[in-house]
Formats: C-alpha cells, structure tokens, sequence
C-alpha cells in the first residue's frame, strides 16, 4: 500500500498485505496498523501512530516529533526525528533497534534480539531494556535507565550526567558523563569503566575481572563475581586520569584486592580480604587502607601518631604498597608499626628504585641497639654508659619524631 499526500494522511485502522509505504508533507497520524512485511512512513510534520505491527522491518521518519504506543516488527526498527524528540511506549524488535533525534529520546520498554542504538541532542530515558547484541546511548543531555541489560557490551555516553537503577552486560560496560555526575544503583558486567566530571557515587557492582572509577568524587562498593578469576583489579583517579578529591571503595574480592593505579587528594579504602596491593599510589593528604587484617594509615601533612596498625608518611605523596595478611611491603616511609605485624621496605634512595638489601621499618635507635654488639675481647674496655635505654621496652621519642612499636628486636 503506497499513500503520498501533499498535506497529512489520517488513519484510524489500516491492514495491509504486503509493504506499507506512507509519505506525508505535514503530519502521519493513525491509530493501529498492520502489515504483511515492511513499513516506511515518512512526514514532513510530525509522526503519531497508536499501534503498529510489521512482518518485516519498520522505518520511521519525521521533521517534528515521532511517538508511539507499541511498535512491533520482525526485523530492524528505525526511528528518526529530525527536528523533535521520539516519544514511545514499547518496542519489539527481531532485529535491532537504531533511534535518532534532534532533541530528545524517550522510550518506556524495548525487547531487541540484536543491537540498541541511541543518539539524540537532547537527554535520553529508557524504563527498561534488554538486548541481544550491543547497547550503544549518546547523548548531548543526560541519560536516564531504569533497567539495561545487554548480552554484549554497553556503552553510555552523556553530555551531562548519568543515572540508573540496574544495568547488566554479558561483557564490558563503559559510561562517562562529561558534563555532571554518574550515579548507579546495580551494576554487573565483566568488567567496567566508569567516569564522571563530577561525582560518581555506585550502590553495588559485581564484576568478574576489573573495573575502573575516575571522577572529581568517588563512592562504590565493588564485588568480584563467583566467574572471576585471579586478584579484582580497580583503577581509582580523576576525571581524565586526574587527582580525585575524594575516594570511598570497599571491596569484596574472591582472593585478593589490586590497585594498579590510585591519584587522590584523600581516600579511604577498605576490603574483607587480607591481601591488598596498590601499584602506583599519589595521595596529597590522607590514605585509609582498611584489610582483614590490618590497619594502615597514611598522613603527608601531620607525622602525628595514630591508634592503627601501620602509619607512613610520604612528603613527595608518590608510592606503593602490599599487604598480605600481617606483612606489609612498602616504599613509603614507615612512622610506626604494633606488635604482630612486619614491614619490609626496600634501601632508600631517592628515586624509590630498589636495592639488593631491605630494611625493616623501625627506628634508627632500636637498629643501633639490635645490631651493635661489644666484642666479649673487650669486655673490660666497655664505654661510660651515658644515657639508659632498656631496648626491650618501647622507644618513645620526643617531639613528634617517628616511634616504631613493636619493631623486632
């Protein structure tokens, strides 16, 4: 059935056989229509069909805004406004489904066997999706989710920010809000990469592998899943690889936590495992590393002693570190340590290269009391002792200076 109308066509029922071809100077508006196969509608006004079940594909186009209660097709679906918004109920595709418009997108359920495709000006929402292949969103507004799932990847671009409930893929999500901030309830993938030019706040992700955060602001608590395999993997920054202001991420992993990368002003990081390595670490001020077992604590303005496990300091804020139950392994500079616990850093040297030998992190005093012994030759030859250190007991140092508790003696 082929209709062109100079002005607008306007149809309350239609079925047609085989294709449907509708073309219209102004606007399209019907209220249900089927067809045998294919339906092209093209207007130079705006797009308003109630129901519309196709056999084959569906192609609509619009100047002004397109919406719709329920498209169904067995095959691809394209929607296009060029100059408005798509407004819709619910999509059934056995194909894909590509939806473009100058302003905004709207679409409250799509069920796709293939690939989703989004571009809009405007902001985008979706209620709910689900396809087989790929998800693909751009916006130049925000973009809001209600529940994506995707057996492949997802990828959500925003002009501005990002928000969802539920968000699942069969293998990697990414999103970046370049304009605001991302938000997210649950998240679930193999592995993620999430940025936001402000905050960045995540409910629960469950992942397999690996998942970056880069924002001004980032919050999270992060799972590795039962299919993961070896050490969850995190990178924690800024925007852009950046200095971020704040970090707040505590970690479920199945054996062992790694940071291969961690730039923030202050962080707080905690994990129910006791093994935690961070690869390269910059923290301006302060750093909160809470394992199954230990308590570090890192202060770069203030050596002021703190009740926890370890402490360091680093003045040029750049370091590494790896704990492993009791035992932690560090380039930092070590302040103090409690009683049951060992910290080994490599010969200091100011590029943080290693050496062939390592120390134990204690006081210079405590190693001069460990390791200088009189020879029993000259026994009657001993020194005027001029000052009483019992070095069993704690040394206790004034002025603030570093004391290492605990330290072996």
């Amino acid at each position: 059935m082929y209709l062109d109308a100079g002005q607008s066509i306007q149809l309350g029922v239609a079925q047609i056989g085989s294709d449907g071809i509708w073309k219209a100077g102004s606007d399209i508006n019907a209220d249900a229509v089927t067809t045998g196969c294919a339906f092209d509608a093209g207007a130079g006004g705006v797009i308003s069909i109630g129901l519309l079940q196709a056999g084959c594909g569906i192609a609509l186009t619009s100047s002004g805004t397109l919406s719709f209660g329920h498209l169904q097709a067995g095959d691809d679906i394209g929607l296009a406004s060029h100059a408005g918004s798509v407004l819709g109920g619910q999509v059934d595709a056995g194909g894909s489904l590509l939806a473009t418009a100058a302003a905004d997108i709207a679409i409250e359920e799509a069920d796709v066997t293939q690939n989703i495709t989004g571009t809009s000006g405007g902001a985008q929402r979706w209620g709910r999706y689900a396809a087989g292949g790929d998800t693909r969103l751009q916006s130049q507004g925000d973009v809001t989710v209600g529940s994506g799932a995707s057996g492949r990847a997802q990828s959500i671009i925003s002009g501005g920010s990002i928000t969802f409930d539920r968000v699942a893929a069969g293998s990697t999500v990414s999103m970046d809000a370049q304009g605001g901030s991302l938000s997210g309830g649950n998240l679930q993938a193999v592995s993620g990469v999430l940025a936001a030019r402000n905050q960045l706040s995540l409910s629960q992700a469950l992942v397999d592998t690996r998942l970056n955060l880069a924002a001004d602001s980032i919050q999270a608590q992060v799972a590795q899943s039962a299919a993961g395999q070896g050490p969850l993997t995190t990178t924690l920054t800024g925007y852009h690889n950046g200095v971020a202001r704040k970090v707040v991420v505590e970690v479920d992993p199945r054996d062992a936590w790694l940071i291969d990368q961690l730039k923030a002003v202050d962080a707080q990081l905690a994990t129910r495992s006791a093994r935690a390595s961070i690869g390269q670490a910059y923290i301006e001020r302060t750093m909160a590393l809470n394992t199954a077992q230990m308590r570090v604590f890192m202060d770069n303005t203030n050596p002021m002693l703190r009740p926890v496990d370890v402490q360091l300091i680093q003045l040029d804020k750049s370091f590494r570190l790896a704990a492993d139950g009791t035992f932690l392994v560090t380039d930092a500079y070590v302040e103090s340590f409690g009683d049951g616990f060992r910290v080994t850093s490599p010969n200091y040297n100011r590029d943080h290269v290693d050496s062939d030998l390592n120390y134990f992190g204690e006081s210079a005093l405590r190693y001069m009391g460990r390791m200088l012994q009189l020879d029993p030759g000259y026994s009657d030859q001993a020194p005027v002792r001029v000052f009483d250190v019992d070095m069993g007991e704690d040394v206790i140092a004034t002025d603030g200076a570093a004391v290492n508790f605990g330290a072996p003696n």
